[in-house]
């Protein structure tokens, strides 16, 4: 009995994370991540020695393949984020307005209306009737 395999020996809890696995080549850069940059670059290259000469279309491909590399890669220091994504969170936060606006409603109908201050030193407008 001891030679042969029970069924709970072969069974195994999932990791808690199955999906967010992804093989890493080199420096901790993701397959799909190399894949893509490689067609930008590869692309870009030849587009651009068609139109600007052979060696600097070259490069230019190599320069706007390792851009997307650095635009697809999460970079920790932007806390787990990808670059255009931190960017636009950053221009949305810098030219967001700070202030709020709010209409103040009254009602058609003149109410008693007392105001008390609360521990914060802020005004609350009561109506006498309903609590509100």
């Amino acid at each position: 009995m001891s030679g042969q395999v029970q069924l709970d020996d072969l069974q195994y809890d999932w990791p808690t994370n199955v999906t967010g696995y992804e093989a890493k080549l080199f420096l901790g850069i993701g397959m799909y991540e190399a894949v893509t940059a490689a067609m930008v670059g590869l692309g870009a290259s030849i587009l651009l020695s068609r139109v600007i000469g052979t060696g600097t279309g070259y490069l230019a491909g190599m320069i706007l393949g390792g851009l997307a590399l650095i635009m697809l890669r999460k970079h920790e220091a932007l806390g787990n984020r990808r670059l255009p994504g931190y960017v636009l969170a950053l221009f949305r936060h810098r030219l967001g307005s700070r202030e709020m606006h709010l209409a103040w409603i009254m009602p058609s109908a003149p109410l008693d209306i007392e105001i008390v201050d609360s521990q914060t030193a802020d005004q609350i407008y009561l109506d006498k009737e309903s609590g509100l």
